[in-house]
């Protein structure tokens, strides 16, 4: 088994730990470029959703608005920033893609998913009593989390997919 060394230095230093890790995440997106593109979706995704939660907080907060119709402002607000993000980092095909093709595309895929994080908030809010502060938020990360897989996929084969 393992046992504290007695004599002698390791030479497994801090940089031999971070350069075995940055060779792991290079093998895992060469064998595996469909978690490469996941994880910058999921980065762009992540800052989307600070921005939507921004947006949906302010509107409830300050102007009084119920969580459920104030999410729509912030989903607008969410899906044009993950747009410009996914577009030109995450997916590489889409720069090819005029943004006049692309983005109605982006549009109805978001939709849908926005009708799937509005469905789970809904459930939450009405069973689960969340419809108050803070739980309001938690069940937007819930629908959140469970719409991004059906956004993702349909970016990745419908947005951004090449035609032919």
């Amino acid at each position: 088994m393992f046992f504290n060394r007695r004599e002698g230095k390791s030479r497994l230093s801090f940089r031999k730990q971070v350069d075995c890790l940055q060779h792991f995440k290079r093998l895992c997106v060469h064998r595996h470029p469909l978690l490469r593109e996941f994880f910058r979706f999921s980065v762009v995704g992540f800052t989307g959703l600070l921005v939507d939660t921004a947006v949906l907080v302010s509107l409830v907060e300050l102007a009084n608005l119920d969580p459920r119709f104030a999410v729509l402002f912030a989903f607008g607000v969410g899906v044009s920033w993950t747009y410009v993000f996914n577009r030109s980092w995450s997916f590489p095909l889409g720069r090819a893609s005029p943004i006049y093709r692309t983005f109605p595309y982006f549009f109805s895929v978001c939709l849908a998913g926005l009708g799937v994080r509005i469905g789970v908030m809904h459930l939450l809010i009405k069973y689960a009593g969340m419809g108050v502060k803070p739980w309001y938020i938690l069940a937007s990360f819930i629908g959140i989390a469970v719409a991004t897989f059906f956004n993702f996929f349909g970016s990745r084969h419908v947005v951004f997919a090449t035609r032919k």
